[in-house]
């Protein structure tokens, strides 16, 4: 399901210096004894490049809202932002919009929206998949949506997200990448069929969404685990799919990096700024995914 090919280039990454960067919240970080600048978007801002040279730049996406269900079928979680990590860009010196995916919206019927594209230097991150309402199929986006528990054999299915295995990217070195859009993550999880039943967990980053068991949501799929600003950080999990609230079930678990919870009643959202898909519900509306993030960063000479 991937739809990207990179073709890297020949220059060796030593070769070049850093870039000098500013703008967003702006740190000194320390990565396997390398000391860089590190710039933190958590909302749509300028990004200045100074003087041109060699960065690295991780790009999270919005998450996908969830499904909402009707007092008996739990709504699909939503998928996770799928998580781009690139090394040793060559940028040129220039003025560059990082703009920060929102969270998809949640639903009722039909399927949730799927979160909004994160993108900077012309890089741009598919956001998670919409998760389904009760009746309804998973959203495809960068993750695929878990399904809302339906009625027949033709509404249980999560859609697909992006499936290249996350370690398979290749570290680039000043490659072509303007314009390009890259979707990355995991099957959304099935619903259970029937009059009374749970929704599918959201894909993740990191993995595909649990599919639902009888009255039980799936969980949501596990984001993608990445060291780049200095701590371990979860991005991109799945949201839990929602239970049947007419049973003792308790909705799907939301996947580590920001995935909400699953439930009998409301869902909860995507958390802030992690790309997460939202939780499913089922007496009432779906909830909305997590908002997304973009980090760049440049050795400090």
């Amino acid at each position: 399901m991937q739809f990207f090919v990179v073709q890297p280039v020949e220059v060796p990454a030593t070769s070049r210096p850093p870039a000098e960067i500013a703008g967003g919240t702006e740190s000194t970080i320390t990565v396997d004894g390398e000391d860089w600048k590190l710039l933190d978007f958590t909302d749509s801002a300028d990004c200045e490049v100074l003087s041109s040279g060699l960065l690295d730049v991780c790009i999270v996406p919005g998450g996908g809202g969830s499904g909402g269900g009707n007092n008996s079928r739990g709504g699909g979680g939503g998928g996770g932002g799928g998580v781009l990590v690139l090394r040793d860009l060559y940028v040129e010196a220039g003025v560059y919009p990082a703009l920060i995916g929102a969270g998809g919206a949640g639903t009722d019927f039909g399927t949730a929206s799927r979160g909004s594209s994160s993108s900077i230097f012309g890089i741009e991150v598919l956001g998670g998949g919409g998760g389904g309402g009760a009746g309804g199929n998973g959203g495809y986006g960068s993750t695929g949506g878990g399904a809302g528990a339906g009625t027949s054999s033709s509404y249980p299915r999560g859609l697909p997200g992006g499936i290249l295995p996350v370690g398979s990217f290749p570290d680039l070195d000043g490659s072509p990448l303007e314009g390009l859009a890259f979707a990355l993550g995991w099957n959304g999880g099935r619903a259970t069929e029937g009059g009374s039943n749970a929704g599918g967990g959201g894909g993740g980053a990191g993995g595909v969404g649990g599919h639902a068991s009888g009255y039980q949501g799936g969980d949501g799929g596990i984001g993608r685990l990445v060291n780049f600003a200095g701590v371990e950080e979860y991005f991109g999990g799945g949201g839990g799919g929602g239970s049947d609230s007419s049973s003792d079930a308790n909705g799907g678990a939301g996947g580590l990096g920001g995935g909400g919870k699953g439930d009998t009643y409301d869902g909860s959202p995507g958390a802030m700024n992690t790309g997460g898909g939202a939780g499913g519900g089922d007496s009432n509306s779906g909830s909305s995914g997590g908002s997304g993030r973009i980090y760049v960063r440049a050795r400090l000479a």
